[in-house]
């Protein structure tokens, strides 16, 4: 966003106001902030329903100038807001803001129409907060509202955000977010409860990031007796300290709930998890989550024993997820929970699991570790593994996920067996970022995944050895590709001790040409039969964006001339220029056929080097 005022657009383009067309205007107005296309609304009646038209509807407050700013032009005879205030339909505010209650009151009268309204860590006055506002202005238009407060001693803060929730009628997504600094102001049960008693009945989604007070006996034993929120589909907790029976109520709240995210509290700083009791008290639980689908698990360090226990609760309520997000940390007892728990869930609901995102940052050698964790999956059709640390096997996962169509892979490296070991696999689209990849991987998807249509390779380096005479060979004879994308690929020979990636590359093929969306990166493909030549060019070994054009039919000509001049080692003196480039080898990659394929790199489209200077030369190609 430009940091201008609107005096300044006015100063260049004053003359030409009546004759500029409202796209223009609208166009202009897109690079200057929300508060000086509202100045320009009022400054020149030609230019009011342009901008007025241009308005986004976000204010964004970044900084405490920007916040006193804006108090001031409020508070000012000059109001600038006064006028299209309804139009704006966002407040965001960044995080340690610290604004006052009073502030936020002045908001909220001065912009009657806000639907969304986003306040993190430490963006509002937790001393002030519930004496200035009237949230009573918002009970008919928000819709979305993400609050972090301080929980204080005297809870005050706490119940005046409970009580302003009875006011918003139409809200529909919370997030909240509660920070305290000492385990005795952790929530009470009789806190949770009333805060779930107001919120309104339009309310779809709840997310909650706070800390939990241990329950009592008395409590424990009441808990399956609290009355239920049955319009709420998707919850998110995110409970740093927690004693594990609160999952019991949790189960009991939420009886509709079809997407649950669970954030593991961890046992390194809340001992007292209760986990007997907790499993104790499902058993007499009637089943929980009957119409959960999707979970969503971000392990801590030291999670275990609450993972188990919320999966014993799943478990218990025969609940049949279809989709599976798993993110596993590195911690002492990660690889225990990925080659047994991890095993379990994926194995009890094996039938019924048609998507699964597993990650983590565990280093492991073995390339079948991750792949026997997760097992037979029977039904998944779509399968993502962020696992940038780690070999991977993808013989073995397409053998466990035989009806797979959509696979994503970031692994340190991809391992394929030889072909005459495989059966053929259903596999649709293919991508693979930040691995090393040898030449045999692609032979051995192009005769497995005969069906496959897209394949996308990400930041990826592709390793074999290379002879002048024939280049690094990529044989896919198989494959049809309807999309072939290749973003900052590099190209290297296996023992090539310097790491200077390849810069010649030919594609054997029938392609059509896509143009470039963002002039920074070339996206590159062609029209017509192969081969294509492409040159590419890296400032460092190691670095990984590439400068990158397509070779004119002269170039390519040209450089296929010098190719099958080392192949007879008969140079002319006009290609000796390219034998110190050709005994690096190039890179030939033939497919059966590929529709539309898209590298991308670094724009480069005047590049100045030794190619440009035969085109001088009388020789004719």
């Amino acid at each position: 966003m430009v940091e201008c005022t609107p005096w300044f657009i006015f100063g260049i383009s004053f003359m030409l106001a009546s004759d500029l067309p409202i796209e223009i205007l609208i166009h202009i107005a897109s690079f200057l902030k929300t508060s000086d296309i509202l100045s320009c609304t009022q400054t020149c009646h030609q230019w009011t329903g342009a901008f007025e038209t241009s308005l986004k509807g976000i204010i964004s407050i970044r900084n405490k100038w920007k916040l006193e700013a804006i108090s001031g032009i409020m508070a000012s005879d000059n109001n600038i807001y006064a006028h299209n205030s309804s139009r704006i339909e966002e407040i965001q505010l960044c995080p340690w803001l610290d604004m006052s209650s009073d502030q936020l009151g002045l908001l909220q009268h001065q912009f009657r129409n806000i639907k969304r309204f986003i306040a993190p860590h430490q963006s509002l006055n937790s001393k002030t907060f519930g004496l200035g506002e009237d949230w009573e202005l918002w009970g008919y238009s928000l819709t979305y509202l993400f609050i972090s407060l301080e929980r204080r001693e005297s809870g005050k803060q706490t119940r005046a955000f409970v009580e302003c929730l009875k006011y918003l009628t139409c809200l529909e997504h919370l997030e909240y977010t509660e920070t305290c600094w000492a385990q005795v102001l952790n929530a009470s049960l009789g806190d949770i409860e009333s805060f779930h008693e107001n919120l309104p009945s339009s309310l779809t989604y709840l997310g909650l990031d706070l800390r939990l007070c241990t329950l009592s006996l008395d409590e424990a034993s009441r808990l399956k007796k609290f009355p239920s929120i049955p319009n709420i589909s998707n919850v998110k907790l995110a409970i740093q300290e927690m004693d594990l029976r609160w999952l019991c109520y949790f189960a009991r709240k939420y009886p509709n709930i079809d997407t649950m995210s669970w954030n593991s509290p961890s046992s390194m700083y809340f001992p007292d998890l209760f986990h007997d009791e907790a499993l104790a008290l499902f058993d007499s639980l009637p089943p929980a989550f009957s119409q959960l689908k999707t979970v969503n698990v971000d392990s801590t360090p030291g999670s275990k024993p609450s993972q188990i226990v919320f999966w014993r609760l799943l478990q218990h309520s025969n609940v049949a997820l279809d989709t599976f997000n798993y993110c596993l940390v590195n911690d002492l007892e990660s690889q225990g929970l990925l080659e047994t728990n991890i095993s379990e869930i994926i194995c009890f609901h094996a039938n019924t699991l048609k998507k699964v995102t597993f990650g983590t940052d565990i280093l492991i050698d073995n390339p079948y570790t991750i792949p026997t964790a997760l097992g037979k999956l029977n039904c998944v059709v779509d399968l993502t593994i962020n696992g940038i640390s780690n070999p991977i096997s993808i013989a073995m996962i397409m053998d466990n996920c035989i009806v797979l169509k959509r696979l994503v892979l970031t692994a340190k490296k991809i391992r394929a067996p030889p072909i005459s070991t495989s059966t053929p696999h259903g596999l649709c689209l293919l991508k693979i970022s930040c691995a090393i990849l040898e030449t045999d991987f692609f032979t051995y998807i192009s005769y497995r995944c005969r069906q496959l249509r897209w394949m996308c390779l990400d930041r990826t380096k592709i390793i074999d050895s290379v002879l002048p005479e024939v280049g690094l060979k990529i044989k896919m004879p198989y494959s049809h590709l309807a999309f072939l994308q290749l973003n900052q690929v590099r190209f290297m020979e296996v023992s090539n001790k310097s790491n200077i990636p390849l810069g010649l590359i030919t594609l054997h093929s029938s392609c059509k040409l896509l143009h470039p969306e963002d002039p920074t990166i070339y996206r590159l493909s062609f029209t017509g039969s192969g081969p294509l030549w492409i040159q590419a060019r890296w400032k460092y070994p190691d670095y990984t964006v590439a400068k990158m054009r397509i070779l004119p039919k002269n170039e390519a000509n040209y450089v296929q001339e010098a190719v099958d001049a080392v192949k007879t080692k008969t140079f002319s003196q006009y290609q000796l220029e390219l034998k110190e480039e050709l005994s690096r080898g190039f890179v030939d990659w033939r497919l059966a056929a590929v529709d539309r394929c898209w590298m991308s790199g670094k724009k480069t489209d005047n590049d100045v080097h030794i190619w440009r200077r035969y085109t001088t030369s009388n020789h004719d190609i």
